[in-house]
């Protein structure tokens, strides 16, 4: 071996001393310059996307680094007057395990949706023109007197997930539900049901959030917090208008769940558990009916601060509600709420639901009932579909609606899920 090859042979030893994966992907990490970390943001209308290292140029098609970042590049694209590069010494190794330097670049750009999916989501938000079709159905004039309470179950809206048809089957449903519930409360009058009382129970995740409840609900959501709100408070305000010229007594309550808890990238709370958007909503459409006491004067609101289970009595039955999620995992979603409501009637922490004879659930998406002496669990299914959610952990499908009862001296009856 001449003088060169053997200082080659030195240098290579002396340059590979101590190498490893892992010290190779310390080097590659510490390669790339500060503000150019890769990732995404996306608030559910636009965002922006900073590519992973690359070893050559970018040209003009960026559909690998969106679908390296989870976006569809057929919903997605890049806004060409963005771009922003850079370039520096990254690490590499050729194909013998040889580290060496070399010239790497990364890029970034902010994002959009496609003209196509923003025209069809501005449609869907035009929340006034798609209830339009609910405001259409003529209300009865007479105000029916009895005994029995009508339950509604408001759960799992979860609006602005991309699930069973997205934002526009989630608005298209609520438009009609005022109507649908209409229909029932005078169907059950028919069939000799005397209802005096109509309880509104909104039992939790009527938002989907925008972020911290799983991996890629920042990539997937279809709506900002705001255009939820908007939806969501109109939803609840045109079943508070339906309801109240239906019964003599009415009775609204709310409860918090997971996905109205305020989240910043991860499970923990950012405020209180009493910051809770399931919850304010109802409180902005109460302050919407303390301004016209003639027609909203009768409705009686049951809003909590930070209490996730609460209770009331309905035509003598004790009922409590939960939206189910404080609840510890112990195996399916029955034995899970069985359990939380035993140790709740041992340890009594919330006020009235040890001894409740009825518990209303939310959280699980699906219709289940249990009755054991004298106790009664149902929990409520979600407003569409979420078969890609139970497909994937399950390989089953659920069937969506919102779950009705009524309530009276003998007990629960008529359970129906009003599609």
């Amino acid at each position: 071996m001449n003088k060169e090859d053997r200082h080659a042979e030195l240098r290579k030893r002396v340059t590979t001393i101590g190498e490893d994966d892992n010290l190779q992907a310390v080097k590659e990490k510490q390669s790339i310059p500060d503000g150019w970390k890769p990732g995404v943001t996306w608030n559910g209308r636009s965002g922006n996307v900073t590519s992973s290292m690359m070893e050559e140029p970018l040209r003009d098609d960026w559909s690998a680094i969106l679908l390296e970042r989870g976006l569809d590049p057929e919903y997605y694209e890049v806004d060409g007057n963005t771009i922003k590069w850079c370039s520096y010494d990254g690490w590499k190794k050729d194909e013998n395990g040889e580290t060496y330097s070399a010239l790497c670049y990364s890029y970034r750009a902010d994002i959009r949706l496609k003209k196509a999916l923003v025209e069809a989501t501005d449609e869907a938000l035009d929340v006034y023109g798609l209830y339009k079709e609910a405001r259409k159905v003529k209300l009865p004039k007479t105000v029916y007197d009895g005994d029995s309470t009508f339950v509604v179950m408001l759960s799992d809206w979860q609006i602005g997930n991309p699930d069973g048809g997205g934002t526009e089957a989630q608005i298209l449903s609520l438009a009609k539900l005022p109507a649908v519930v209409e229909r029932r409360v005078r169907q059950l009058r028919k069939g000799g049901v005397k209802i005096g009382t109509i309880a509104l129970l909104g039992l939790g995740d009527l938002y989907e959030n925008c972020d911290g409840f799983y991996r890629n609900q920042e990539f997937s959501v279809e709506l900002d917090m705001r255009a939820q709100e908007r939806v969501i408070r109109e939803g609840v305000f045109r079943m508070v208008e339906t309801v109240a010229k239906l019964a003599p007594k009415v009775i609204v309550a709310a409860i918090g769940g997971n996905h109205g808890e305020k989240r910043n990238g991860g499970s923990k709370y950012t405020t209180t558990k009493a910051d809770n958007t399931d919850v304010s909503v109802f409180e902005q459409v109460y302050d919407m009916c303390s301004q016209n006491s003639k027609a909203f004067g009768h409705l009686d609101w049951r809003i909590p601060n930070d209490q996730l289970a609460i209770s009331m009595k309905l035509s003598g039955q004790h009922v409590a509600i939960t939206h189910g999620h404080i609840a510890k995992s112990r195996g399916s979603a029955m034995q899970t709420m069985w359990g939380w409501w035993e140790k709740q009637t041992l340890g009594r922490y919330y006020p009235g639901v040890a001894d409740a004879e009825y518990l209303l659930v939310g959280h699980y998406h699906h219709l289940n009932v249990k009755e054991q002496l004298g106790r009664t669990i149902v929990i409520a299914p979600s407003l569409t579909d979420v078969n890609a959610y139970f497909g994937d952990s399950q390989g089953v499908s659920t069937s969506p609606g919102t779950a009705t009862m009524v309530f009276d001296a003998n007990g629960m009856d008529h359970l129906s899920v009003l599609k």
